[in-house]
């Protein structure tokens, strides 16, 4: 969909999923930057976030994604008058998404979907991933929920929706091939970076080598293969140094996991707020 300055194709979009609002997470951030760009050409932003429709105190965690889906979809039909279009992340808009599918949606401001990762894809490589005794969230009764319980919500957010923004190449290719999403009704939109991530630096032969590893301490996210290298550069690197920062765990599982021997090399930053990283 191009988008406009002038006054007549100016949207009021709502960008909704179900996750915490803070900055720091990964999803929300994209959809704060995403919604930050829209506005700077624009169109009026409407965000909603998990706290917005769910107090996590009255909800299992194992099913906030899900009733937070339901109560979106009875948002947007309260306000249907409010939005030009509603861009819900999966598996966000499945409701909303089947509502339209099974009772019309003449009425209701047309749903784009986007997908961040597959489902698929997550479960193929940590299949692999437990065999190797590199994942310890990865059991046959883990297993049996996500082809159960999360499999069927991604694809029905996704299958539901009259369009789809992916943000690599491999989530954009299977929407096409294996979702039946035509090209016209899907786009890949890769992540920018802000500019001030761009640092100018000047690099000496003298400097000690410092790693960082910033994201959610999380068994598919590479770790064990994090500790494999750490342990053999060790030895191998004078001065090696890593922080981990916005792990969300506390440093003393970090550690217990890396070893003392790889502790003292490294410094750890639970929470990083989006403004210092």
């Amino acid at each position: 969909m191009e988008l406009t300055n002038s006054a007549q194709d100016r949207l009021r979009i709502l960008l909704a999923a179900g996750v915490p609002k803070r900055r720091e997470g990964g999803v929300a951030a994209v959809i704060y930057n995403l919604g930050r760009e829209l506005e700077r050409r624009g169109h009026a932003v409407t965000y909603i976030f998990q706290e917005d429709l769910i107090d996590s105190k009255e909800v299992s965690s194992r099913f906030t994604e899900l009733v937070f889906a339901i109560r979106l979809n009875r948002y947007i039909l309260k306000n249907r008058g409010k939005f030009s279009i509603v861009n819900l992340h999966a598996p966000s808009g499945i409701a909303y998404g089947l509502r339209r599918r099974l009772w019309g949606g003449v009425d209701l401001p047309p749903y784009v979907m986007t997908l961040h990762g597959l489902e698929e894809r997550r479960v193929h490589a940590m299949s692999r991933e437990v065999k190797k005794g590199r994942a310890w969230s990865f059991s046959w009764k883990n297993r049996l929920w996500h082809r159960f319980y999360h499999f069927p919500r991604f694809r029905w957010a996704i299958r539901t929706a009259d369009g789809a923004h992916a943000y690599c190449r491999e989530v954009w290719s299977t929407l096409q091939l294996q979702y039946n999403l035509d090209g016209d009704r899907v786009s890949y939109i890769p992540n920018g970076v802000e500019e001030r991530f761009f640092i100018r630096r000047d690099y000496t032969t003298k400097q000690y080598l410092r790693l960082l590893y910033a994201g959610t301490w999380l068994d598919q996210r590479g770790i064990f293969y994090i500790r494999d290298a750490l342990g053999r550069l060790a030895g191998k690197i004078p001065g090696l140094r890593m922080t981990f920062a916005g792990g969300g765990v506390a440093a003393e599982e970090i550690i217990s996991f890396l070893g003392t021997e790889i502790a003292k090399r490294i410094e750890i930053h639970k929470v990083v707020t989006a403004d210092r990283m």
